[in-house]
């Protein structure tokens, strides 16, 4: 139900608000300010280690490419080598010549992917451009999204139409790369002093 003037309406629909999963991460700050500022740095730290998550990836992956070009070459070395012998003489064409082909081809492949890679990250300017990419799209890697509702005591949502009186919750929706994204409440909790008799 809901009052309009003098008039109770019925059967109005009306929007609950509540929260689940609760979580409470606790970062000690002396004042609203000074958390802002901590929850700033520690975004900036975020991304930071993203930056260096994605240099090491990239270099991982050269390590990886240099074990797959080494194993490629023993097996296309394998193969020739079968048929150097005196039988090559008197036996017919190897019957394994399109797998030879495809090798080889292969392990130009990964060569040339080899080489892309190590023009990555090889130079402090190359790790610095790895670093500035994440910071100068930080919205990849991590989002925040401001909200503001007004509830009543109910949990039920209020808007300028309501006669209820609400309280504004002010929360943030933040999204770190592909988790599923919080609703974070910011809340200060009163130090107590607690004396011994």
């Amino acid at each position: 139900m809901t009052l309009s003037g003098d008039i109770v309406r019925r059967d109005v629909a009306r929007t609950s608000v509540n929260f689940s999963e609760h979580r409470l991460g606790i970062v000690r700050a002396a004042s609203e300010s000074e958390l802002r500022s901590e929850l700033k740095w520690r975004g900036i730290h975020f991304l930071a280690v993203t930056a260096l998550e994605n240099i090491t990836r990239l270099k991982a992956g050269t390590t990886q490419l240099e074990e797959q070009r080494t194993l490629l070459k023993m097996k296309l070395r394998d193969m020739q080598s079968q048929h150097r012998g005196l039988d090559a003489l008197v036996t017919a064409p190897p019957a394994d010549t399109q797998e030879q082909q495809t090798l080889e081809q292969r392990l130009e492949d990964t060569g040339r992917k080899l080489q892309e890679a190590h023009t990555g990250v090889v130079t402090l300017d190359d790790y610095l451009e790895q670093v500035c990419s994440v910071l100068n799209h930080p919205s990849q890697f991590l989002r925040i999204k401001h909200n503001s509702v007004s509830v009543d005591r109910m949990g039920i949502k209020t808007d300028a139409m309501s006669h209820q009186p609400g309280s504004e919750v002010v929360s943030a929706t933040i999204t770190i790369g592909g988790h599923p994204a919080v609703e974070v409440i910011m809340a200060s909790f009163q130090r107590m002093n607690v004396s011994s008799a």
